[in-house]
């Protein structure tokens, strides 16, 4: 891979840090997600002790499953964490995607029996943020806002976060954490050059609550990674891709910056973020992702430019 000048010039700084909202709570301008891909965490370990000495002391794990081989694996892959456990925050998503049946995600039994699994296979004594992730319509709101506060009292979990939460439930769910007296102190939320909707509401209210924000799927499912995403069978959606593809190219190109690097880079831009979770799959990927948190301002004329190229273009399109 090719490192660009930027890139090289900032290797060696540490990743940025930023408040969480109006909570005590810090967070690396750059986030790392751990995640099981193909059967095998691979070299999961070895990233994330790259990512603690380049200043990204958050990492987000996924609740392993009850398989012996994935447990160990993950056990494995933490040994950094747990040798440096004051210094890192783990967060934790419990809800849609963790093992068990969909039915009552949010139930009170599914939050607290998750989260005990995932210590238990972890061998971490608490998760830092625990999300609960997505709203839950059969399960009432209280419920799932008792059990977050709940996992909190029993020292199982020091915060509590909401992840892919619209702007409606968030406006309900904020206002009972805080009633419960352990207010929330971070959402996640989907956002990228090319899924914008969270500045539409989502930001504002998140700033009015005192809530720090933290941005997911950075690289918009793959569409901004450096290889063209593959399953786009519709040839107009497919074309319409390629082209806004290398017009973000060149323009990240004129700032010395790969796609990837820009699409972190812009994200970041919002102040309101605190951080960009990201998933990275090589050591010289994690250091482009490190540089990009260095390299956040856009003046008027590169803002003009990426707004027209990512304009929303007509949804048959796409």
């Amino acid at each position: 891979m090719i490192v660009s000048p930027a890139t090289r010039s900032q290797q060696t700084r540490p990743v940025p840090v930023r408040r969480c909202g109006r909570s005590g709570l810090h967070l690396p301008a750059v986030s790392l997600a751990l995640r099981r891909h193909n059967n095998a965490w691979g070299h999961a370990d070895t990233l994330l002790r790259q990512a603690v000495e380049a200043g990204i002391t958050h990492v987000e794990i996924a609740s392993p499953s009850g398989e012996p081989a994935a447990t160990e694996e993950l056990r494995n892959a933490l040994h950094p964490v747990r040798l440096r456990r004051e210094e890192l925050t783990v967060s934790l998503r419990v809800g849609i995607g963790t093992p068990g049946p969909l039915p009552g995600f949010g139930s009170r039994q599914r939050i607290l029996s998750t989260l005990d699994a995932a210590l238990h296979r972890t061998g971490l004594d608490f998760i830092d943020v625990l999300y609960a992730h997505r709203f839950d319509p059969t399960t009432p709101p209280d419920e799932t806002v008792q059990a977050l506060a709940w996992a909190v009292q029993q020292g199982k979990a020091l915060y509590v976060g909401l992840s892919g939460f619209a702007p409606a439930m968030l406006r309900k769910f904020l206002p009972l954490m805080e009633a419960q007296g352990t207010p929330v102190v971070v959402v996640q939320v989907d956002y990228s050059l090319l899924d914008r909707w969270a500045e539409e509401g989502t930001f504002g209210l998140l700033e009015h609550y005192g809530v720090g924000c933290v941005a997911t799927n950075p690289l918009a499912g793959g569409d901004l990674a450096i290889t063209m995403p593959v399953g786009l069978d519709n040839l107009r959606a497919r074309e319409a891709l390629t082209s806004v593809r290398h017009q973000l190219t060149r323009a990240a190109a004129a700032r010395q910056q790969t796609l990837p690097q820009m699409a972190v880079s812009w994200a970041l831009k919002e102040p309101r973020i605190t951080s960009v979770t990201v998933e990275a799959t090589s050591p010289e990927e994690l250091e482009e992702f490190c540089a990009a948190s260095h390299t956040t301002h856009f003046d008027a004329e590169e803002k003009t430019v990426l707004n027209t190229i990512c304009q929303r273009v007509d949804e048959a399109a796409w």
